[in-house]
């Protein structure tokens, strides 16, 4: 099973070919940064008359929910994890240091369920995409459990303006892509020199700031994800 990347600028028709371009006996994935751009895709999708139980559109955040949390929670690490009440806070988690660089004794590390749950158990939604890269990493009853329910309802995984994904969404991805390396083919459709991203949060989180050109792009992503052990 071979993975993509097509490196398109903006403007050149890149979401109506891959809204277009399809097979229509597949079932597809489309995974998009912003809500505005999964409005496109059904768009173009309605226009290009597929059919509609055959693909879904969501942005990157909500696929992690619907498909890598919601229905696993019960079998994620860390212990405690499962105590999440299905809600979620935009609150701002603690952090390891605070202001003025002194240790802060409310933080807890990526092994204490602690560092994704509130006090309410309310999920910090923005530690759902380290929750999930910690449980593909570590947790193999749960890189299963994933690996079948895509398997079962997914043929293809197409990813739109993939150069928006920060840090841990970025490292998800690439866990993701080698984990259906075998089975499910990915698709990545972006321009990695125009990030929608602000500047100063893609320097500190993404692994695509220092990619110029598509040979560091292929040189990152076939370490990855390509080059079997």
């Amino acid at each position: 099973m071979v993975h993509r990347i097509i490196q398109a600028v903006a403007g050149s028709g890149k979401t109506y070919y891959i809204t277009h371009d399809i097979d229509p006996t597949k079932r597809y994935l489309f995974v998009t940064f912003t809500n505005g751009n999964v409005d496109n895709i059904r768009n173009e999708l309605i226009d290009s008359k597929q059919i509609l139980n055959h693909y879904s559109v969501s942005t990157f955040s909500k696929f992690l929910i619907d498909w890598c949390l919601k229905p696993f929670v019960s079998k994620m690490i860390p212990v405690g994890i499962s105590q999440h009440n299905g809600e979620f806070t935009e609150i701002s988690p603690p952090e390891a240091r605070d202001d003025n660089g002194n240790y802060n004794p409310k933080y807890f590390k990526q092994d204490n369920y602690k560092h994704y749950l509130d006090k309410y158990n309310r999920m910090y939604l923005n530690r759902i995409s380290t929750l999930v890269k910690f449980n593909l990493q570590k947790n193999r009853e749960y890189k299963e459990l994933v690996l079948k329910q895509l398997q079962t309802f997914v043929d293809k995984i197409i990813v739109d303006e993939y150069q928006d994904l920060t840090g841990a969404e970025f490292n998800v991805l690439v866990n993701l892509m080698k984990l259906t390396k075998k089975s499910i083919p990915f698709l990545l459709v972006g321009d990695f020199l125009q990030s929608g991203v602000s500047q100063s949060t893609r320097n500190s989180t993404s692994k695509l700031i220092d990619i110029k050109n598509v040979d560091d792009l292929g040189a990152l992503l076939k370490k990855k994800i390509w080059q079997y052990n």
